[in-house]
């Protein structure tokens, strides 16, 4: 195979914006703790007939307007190289990235609206990484193998998957997938270019107390990879590229007291990440919806018992009933999951000995979800649903809980809230939803008819991507949203099964990307459904969304293996809607400092030495980073001294690293306004004896 691997800065702005995923208002970012990347694979056959580009990127999911802006971008430039047919966007589900990069209200409620910084960087990146992995294409082998991964994740909703039939249950030893699938990718010389990995863990390690820009235990484990793979001296963020100004500390570990104090304007290094020669290591997410990574499982905060196991609760409210561990604090927790699946990883990376061999294809097709049916084994035909989501959907979950009163496993509504919904239908749907709907859903009882609120524009998407894609004896099969772990287990032999009858031979493998293209919540077991706990209650199509969808890939593999991926209907293609994208958002106001202070004075310095272990901490008069992004960039560079000679060795995509901005503003004027930056260093403990210094760039 030709084959290019590409990884891009897709941070965007890490202050002043809700991130996505726990829908939380006031969990509004405030700093950086790790880089966002987008990680790009493009694999084409060695005749370059047929390409395919899959793309994982730390986000908390693909949105139809990403993927939709992403391939009107590379059509510009590259014509019919790639489209929406042949590219894969999948997101690695962190909850601390930023939101408001969507074209349907439900999704950017909590981020005020549409963020145009969040979407440009996102789309700039991942197109950047797609067409830098393209220009690098060289002929190459790729290995895959599987391994199992250690006390990696739990299952959030035991009792859920318990409804699933016991004969299927018992043909698994786990109630969660425990396997990773590994990708080896080498050029014809030997040398490593990449590592493509699924597995499924939630990234929630980082729980909704974090305000940090943080690409949690899927980004960990990536750059612990790419940092094994990398050569000599060569840092996370990059090479330099040009020059800024500086404050200067010197910091001494173990040695002479220095003193620090120096100012200015400096020639100094700062980091481009775009192009960079350097191994990719990808961490993409499987089929896990009802997975947890918070491995020590739940517990009532309120008493130390164990939480009611059916509605998740502790004295009859879902809020003190929270999932915890490995680790003793988020940070750690994140630490030790990325490791888990690290170390599985290395080990098939390098174990790993079968080649993949034969056609490098894909199949693509739009489907309106809204009004599909499919036969059961019973003879019956059933149907989708519009849009819907159910009251346990406000419950949240052990990994994060909602609010007011709502708990999970709810099949039933409360005269109170079927006013509110019912008085909100009435404002926001052009046509107030029929009781046919409402009877669609059922045991769902909806509280939020998404399916008909379309003021002032749609709230949910209703065209989604079926797509597969095909390297030799391996389907990826990129799927809209959060598979639970049996749905995703039915899909996948569902598919093994369907590829060999068609002629594909045994050694077939399967694996799902979750949260690609497009992003409809969550996909249950029609039995899972029943339970409505959150990850039912979010299966927005209703009772019959896994059998619509399960029956709609299959569809796609005979036509795929048979070579004729041309001859399937495109389907209805969804709008690219940039009309309907909010501005409510608020943008950040020019920065003020009071008269006398200049951005970059130092306000609290450092100490002059310190230990191995120990946290260095400096806080310097700052400006809003949303006023410069810096991407491929960075904020912050740690330096050491050798032998006269400042050596970058962190940046602020190290985990060792944190960058926080603050805005202090009493009820004076605007200029009393104090804004400044805390930036933190904590020592590795294997970190050198020597002179150090921290810059501050911004």
């Amino acid at each position: 195979y030709y084959i290019g691997v590409a990884r891009c800065d897709v941070t965007g702005p890490v202050v002043q914006v809700n991130m996505m995923g726990y829908a939380h208002p006031e969990q509004v970012a405030n700093g950086l703790h790790t880089r966002l990347y987008s990680r790009a694979f493009v694999v084409a056959d060695n005749q370059k007939q047929n390409r395919v580009a899959f793309v994982s990127f730390d986000g908390g999911m693909a949105s139809q307007l990403l993927k939709l802006e992403v391939v009107k971008r590379l059509k510009e430039k590259h014509g019919d190289i790639f489209t929406e047919r042949n590219v894969v966007i999948s997101g690695t589900h962190t909850h601390s990235g930023p939101a408001g990069f969507f074209q349907f209200l439900l999704f950017e409620m909590t981020s005020l609206g549409h963020v145009e910084q969040s979407t440009t960087a996102f789309v700039d990146g991942i197109v950047e990484s797609i067409e830098l992995a393209n220009s690098k294409l060289e002929l190459g082998r790729i290995k895959i193998g599987s391994g199992l991964v250690d006390n990696g994740n739990i299952n959030r909703s035991p009792t859920s998957y318990l409804l699933n039939p016991e004969a299927e249950r018992a043909r698994y030893t786990h109630d969660t997938e425990q396997s990773i699938t590994v990708l080896s990718f080498d050029n014809l010389a030997g040398d490593p270019l990449g590592m493509l990995s699924w597995y499924p863990a939630h990234p929630t390690n980082m729980n909704f107390t974090n305000l940090l820009i943080n690409s949690d235990n899927k980004g960990r484990a990536s750059t612990l990879f790419e940092k094994m793979m990398r050569k000599p001296g060569e840092t996370l963020a990059g090479k330099v590229w040009h020059h800024c100004s500086m404050f200067e500390l010197n910091i001494l570990l173990m040695g002479d007291v220095q003193n620090s104090f120096l100012s200015g304007a400096h020639d100094i290094t700062e980091f481009n990440s775009m192009h960079v020669e350097e191994f990719v290591a990808a961490f993409a997410q499987a089929n896990l919806g009802d997975v947890s990574p918070r491995t020590n499982g739940p517990v009532c905060v309120d008493t130390g018992l164990d939480c009611e196991p059916l509605s998740s609760t502790c004295n009859g409210t879902s809020q003190n009933c929270v999932g915890f561990g490995p680790g003793k604090d988020m940070f750690d927790s994140t630490d030790i999951i990325a490791r888990r699946q690290l170390d599985a990883a290395k080990l098939v990376y390098k174990s790993a000995t079968e080649r993949l061999d034969g056609p490098v294809d894909w199949i693509h097709q739009y489907v309106d979800m809204t009004q599909q049916s499919v036969q059961l084994d019973d003879g019956s035909t059933v149907t989708t649903c519009k849009p819907g989501m159910g009251y346990s959907f406000a419950a949240g979950c052990t990994d994060g809980a909602g609010a007011f009163n709502f708990v999970q496993g709810m099949t039933r509504g409360t005269p109170f809230w079927n006013t509110i919904r019912d008085i909100l239908a009435k404002i926001i749907c052009t046509v107030e939803p029929p009781r046919e709907y409402y009877n669609c859903h059922q045991p769902k009882p909806v509280l939020l008819p998404t399916g008909y609120m379309d003021k002032p524009y749609d709230w949910h998407p209703t065209i989604v991507d079926i797509q597969v894609l095909r390297i030799g004896q391996l389907l990826i099969a990129a799927v809209p949203g959060e598979y639970t772990t049996m749905a995703g287990r039915r899909l996948k032999e569902r598919l093994y099964n369907e590829a060999v009858s068609q002629g594909m031979a045994g050694d077939t493998k399967v694996v799902l990307a979750g949260l690609s293209n497009v992003y409809t919540h969550y996909i249950t077991t029609p039995e899972e459904y029943n339970a409505q706990r959150y990850e039912a209650a979010s299966t927005i199509f209703g009772p019959h969304t896994f059998q619509v969808y399960q029956q709609k890939y299959t569809d796609l593999i005979a036509p795929l293996v048979a070579g004729n991926k041309d001859d399937v209907d495109l389907g209805p293609t969804p709008d690219l809607k940039p009309a309907n994208q909010s501005r409510i958002a608020p943008v950040p106001h020019p920065d003020k400092l009071p008269p006398g202070i200049n951005f970059g004075d130092v306000i609290s310095d450092v100490n002059m030495t310190y230990t191995p272990g120990d946290t260095v901490k400096v806080t310097f008069h700052g400006a809003n980073p949303r006023h410069n992004m810096k991407l491929g960039s960075t904020y912050l560079e740690i330096q050491r001294d050798e032998h006269g000679s400042w050596t970058t060795i962190y940046t602020d995509a190290d985990w060792s690293t944190k960058f926080t901005w603050l805005e202090t503003n009493s009820s004076a004027p605007p200029a009393d306004i104090t804004i400044y930056v805390i930036i933190e260093w904590n020592i590795p403990t294997d970190e050198t004896a020597g002179s150090y210094r921290v810059l501050y760039h911004g």
